[in-house]
């Protein structure tokens, strides 16, 4: 029913909730640490080799080049995602949903590379409706700060917060969007939802608030009542100059900004909302 292109943990996700809840899932990925049925490729020139099975209703692509740096890296993107569009071609009967990001927004585009890329994807790939029908027309979902899991940044930062240590990424009043894994997966594995049968061609999946490190802090202070370490990351920092160099990759070229996007959202119930979120890691 459902297969996905792509790796990472988002996808691990997904598949291991597609798997629990008996949803025929098959992943198509270059990593070997996704184990729900994975089928890896060793580039992503080979995916328009990709044949999807009969029993394949929708597909969901969640690729993008890793932390893109330069010009160099984006020519890698476009040949990843034309790869990819050669493969949609071929299956003109399955309804495909590209993951993109709130970082594709079009006055974010001259600040990050990320954002560039996944732009340039949503591109190539919105190409492949000239020749689709409207019922299986390729559409974009636009997410915010993905939170929930156990790699989300938001968790590191209360980590770090009960700690007494005070992590700043960038400027603490930016305000971005956020999106639950869960309410993401959900709807993701939904071939009824929105995400699959929208009239749109691009929309966002995000919670209606903005939020900011201001609000994160600001409700995890109880934890750290006395002095606190201040640690402030900019992409003109000392301390993340050192940390490219020891190869550790955090891309800050959004950190400073206000980015909650223009594009309108689905409107959906949350499971969770951030704000529950930040309470229940701060009882932790």
């Amino acid at each position: 029913m459902l297969a996905l292109i792509g790796g990472g943990r988002v996808s691990s996700y997904i598949g291991r909730e597609a798997c629990l809840k008996g949803i025929y899932f098959k992943c198509y990925s270059s990593r070997n640490n996704n184990k729900y049925d994975n089928i890896n490729y060793s580039s992503i020139i080979q995916v328009p080799s990709i044949v999807l099975k009969s029993s394949i209703t929708n597909c969901l692509i969640n690729w993008s080049h890793t932390y893109p740096r330069n010009i160099k890296d984006l020519k890698r993107s476009i040949i990843g995602f034309q790869s990819i569009a050669k493969m949609i071609d071929k299956h003109p009967k399955v309804k495909f949903t590209f993951v993109s990001s709130t970082s594709a927004e079009r006055e974010l585009l001259d600040k990050s590379i990320y954002g560039s890329s996944k732009r340039l994807g949503e591109t190539i790939l919105l190409e492949s409706n000239l020749t689709r029908s409207q019922e299986f027309k390729v559409r974009i979902v636009r997410p915010g700060l993905i939170y929930g899991l156990e790699s989300c940044p938001i968790h590191q930062i209360i980590k770090l917060y009960k700690k007494r240590i005070k992590l700043n990424l960038g400027r603490e009043d930016a305000n971005f969007a956020v999106t639950s894994i869960n309410d993401f997966t959900e709807f993701a594995l939904n071939s009824n939802s929105e995400f699959w049968n929208s009239n749109k061609d691009v929309f966002g999946f995000y919670e209606k608030e903005p939020y900011s490190l201001n609000d994160i802090h600001n409700s995890s202070s109880s934890y750290a009542k006395t002095n606190k370490l201040n640690i402030t990351l900019t992409n003109r920092s000392i301390l993340y100059k050192i940390m490219e160099l020891l190869g550790i990759s955090i891309d800050l070229s959004l950190a400073s900004i206000d980015r909650f996007p223009s594009t309108d959202s689905i409107v959906y119930n949350y499971s969770i909302g951030f704000d529950k979120y930040i309470k229940n890691l701060c009882i932790e």
